[in-house]
């Protein structure tokens, strides 16, 4: 169970925090909640850095456990359990990416587009987006269709765009 201070007892603030997660950062703050003073304690925050460990030595062992190497590249990426380093957590998402995870095509992609952790290359980041696309990733088919409405990284195209939205 989190333990959160000054929730005053309303299960919603309690379910935002546990639900939010890619939100708080090692501080342990919840940026949307502070301005109504929620703050994790201090155990919350260790179980947070311990859980990055485990899944960093699930990552490092036997080739990498997949599920792991995504958890610590997610980590990463938003400063989880660990400090905020997107170069790092791209390279956890390429790893985890290459095997095959779903997610972390998308989450490459989505870097690749951005320039984020890497340098910005719009034409690796579609394709590794249409490779979450063939996967079945809802959150890379809506972007591609971002892209394709806009004419980011390939011609413009409304159609196509649609279609991706549904």
């Amino acid at each position: 169970k989190t333990q959160i201070k000054n929730t005053d007892g309303d299960p919603n603030k309690q379910t935002g925090i546990d639900f939010c997660w890619d939100f708080l950062n090692l501080e342990g703050t919840w940026w949307i909640a502070a301005q109504e003073g929620l703050v994790l304690t201090p155990a919350r925050a260790k179980l947070m850095e311990d859980n990055f460990k485990a899944h960093m030595l699930g990552a490092k062992l036997l080739g990498g456990f997949v599920p792991s190497m995504y958890r610590v590249a997610r980590a990463l990426r938003v400063g989880r359990g660990a400090r905020r380093n997107e170069k790092k957590a791209f390279e956890f998402y390429l790893k985890a990416a290459n095997k095959n995870h779903t997610k972390s095509q998308y989450f490459v992609g989505l870097m690749y587009v951005a320039g984020m952790g890497v340098a910005k290359d719009l034409t690796k980041g579609i394709e590794w987006l249409k490779k979450a696309v063939f996967s079945g990733d809802g959150d890379a088919k809506a972007y591609l269709g971002y892209l394709s409405e806009f004419g980011i990284g390939m011609p413009k195209d409304l159609k196509t765009a649609k279609r991706l939205y549904r």
